[in-house]
């Protein structure tokens, strides 16, 4: 069966999930290493991007590494999850959720810049949505590579683990360090 993805793609879509090249200017680097030039690079990003293979080139942070962040969940009314759901994700601090059946029926994840604003989103999500919410923050640490070699299946992370760590104490950083952290996150255009 042929791929749907040429060779550039793959080596775009594979390649680089980790190990990012972290030069002032990256894409420069990946086309060198796939001999074709930066601008077929950035050019065969975009379109992958609209093709929904890709939804962000940007950094994965290790939990309580950048900022704060908690795994919450809320009680909300069954004949109301959909509209309260809705609420929730429209919250720029919240990575995703998803329902669960159990009294605790919306779980969500928070990230904030620091643990101050991570309680005060907490009580607004409580506040706009009328549930109450429970936040469960990091007490062990696990690994979860998020890399997949598209030819083989999952890999381990070169001396990599994924035995339980115990949660380390959030890093402190400046305003201009948060700011970048927030770029990366969310991605590079």
């Amino acid at each position: 069966m042929d791929s749907p993805y040429s060779p550039l793609d793959y080596a775009l879509l594979n390649d680089w999930q980790r190990d990012f090249p972290l030069t002032g200017r990256p894409f420069a680097q990946i086309a060198a290493k796939v001999s074709v030039g930066e601008t077929a690079v950035l050019e065969r990003l975009r379109q992958l991007r609209q093709r929904g293979a890709i939804s962000r080139v940007g950094a994965v942070f290790a939990p309580r590494r950048a900022g704060a962040s908690t795994l919450a969940a809320l009680a909300a009314p069954p004949e109301h999850l959909d509209r309260i759901a809705a609420l929730v994700t429209a919250r720029p601090e919240v990575n995703h959720n998803y329902a669960r059946e159990h009294a605790w029926n919306l779980w969500f994840v928070v990230t904030a810049p620091t643990q101050a604003i991570l309680a005060t989103t907490l009580a607004e999500i409580e506040r706009d949505t009328g549930c109450p919410v429970i936040s469960l923050p990091l007490v062990e640490e696990y690994h979860i590579d998020l890399g997949f070699n598209l030819g083989t299946g999952p890999r381990r992370r070169a001396g990599g683990s994924n035995a339980a760590r115990p949660a380390g104490t959030p890093a402190q950083r400046s305003a201009a360090e948060l700011c970048i952290l927030e770029q990366l996150e969310t991605g590079l255009d």
